[in-house]
């Protein structure tokens, strides 16, 4: 490209750098180009810039407005003659005439050039990484206060969800997100829990009593995993009562003295509310020794016998059928 030698600061510039100053027609038709003998920023170098004035008043709605107002265009150093709010209603009633020719230039760019695509993508998420936090706040506020808009919100997730793609995107997403703040979410989770119990145990309660067949194989599905383990504590825990009411009523059958096989037998028939044998998952450890507190403690030979006496007959095994004959 041609250059040229500005004469005031004696540096060689391209000729871009250099104003134009006329266009002559050559003998042989060529068109020739002249420029100025100093540059531009030669030329413009200590110049004051009228228009830069704070306030300025704008053209389109003849307001006097502070600079902020107003777009700032740093190739040119000049804030532009209309203020932010009327381009902006200049922009968008330009915009409805000619977004068609727009967006179609835009889409075949993005379809055939790859440098436009990655630029725009690179712009869309430093764009979003700047005002996440505002536009979060909007729309959450909308997404409150809009029940049209929390709708809708609502079936276009639905809608996505039902591509699969989407899903295993979706799900690799939040994965590797939750693998990476796990502590923070497990801290949110436990606040929000704290915050909002009676929400959390009324929906649940809502869903129970709605979908009682999912529930239903949802439980078996649990019970088959956990059977061994469940079964396991269920023992345990009977052990434990029946070892704190045996104690609490004296450790020994009250008639024979015998530690093995003890039973609850209540004393007054009229006053049992339900068999503390079989109960003692069922109710609680307080309820358990309220009731065990109209009972005493009869051995399996010995509980028969008091049984007897009062009329009700039980079934003896063979082994306990001898040793009650040995007694």
């Amino acid at each position: 490209m041609e250059t040229k030698i500005c004469k005031k600061c004696g540096i060689e510039k391209l000729v871009s750098e250099f104003g134009k100053s006329g266009c002559i027609t050559l003998a042989n038709g060529t068109k020739k180009q002249h420029y100025k003998t100093t540059c531009k920023q030669c030329t413009n170098k200590g110049r004051t810039r009228v228009d830069n004035v704070n306030p300025k008043v704008c053209n389109k709605c003849g307001l006097s407005k502070p600079l902020s107002e107003y777009h700032y265009e740093k190739d040119r150093d000049i804030y532009r003659s209309q203020c932010r709010k009327c381009r902006s209603v200049v922009r968008k009633k330009r915009y409805q005439k000619v977004k068609n020719k727009i967006n179609e230039k835009n889409r075949e760019r993005w379809a055939n050039e790859p440098e436009y695509a990655e630029k725009q993508l690179e712009t869309n998420r430093k764009s979003r990484e700047k005002h996440k936090d505002s536009r979060n706040k909007l729309k959450r506020e909308r997404y409150a206060n809009d029940p049209d808009y929390a709708e809708k919100c609502r079936q276009a997730q639905k809608d996505l969800r039902k591509d699969s793609k989407y899903r295993a995107k979706l799900y690799a997403k939040n994965k590797i997100y939750r693998e990476e703040n796990k502590e923070t979410l497990k801290i949110k989770k436990q606040k929000y829990i704290e915050e909002n119990k009676d929400k959390i145990k009324e929906r649940r309660r809502k869903y129970y009593y709605d979908n009682p067949e999912h529930i239903k194989k949802l439980r078996k599905a649990l019970y088959e995993k956990h059977q061994e383990k469940l079964v396991e504590e269920q023992r345990r825990i009977r052990d434990e009562r029946r070892t704190i009411l045996r104690k609490r009523l004296g450790g020994k059958c009250v008639r024979c003295g015998s530690i093995e096989n003890l039973e609850f037998d209540h004393i007054i028939k009229e006053n049992k509310s339900f068999t503390i044998g079989s109960s003692l998952t069922c109710f609680s450890i307080e309820e358990l020794i309220l009731e065990a507190d109209k009972c005493q403690l009869l051995c399996r030979l010995c509980h028969i016998d008091k049984s007897h006496e009062e009329g009700d007959w039980g079934r003896l095994t063979d082994e306990e059928k001898e040793n009650r004959i040995r007694r």
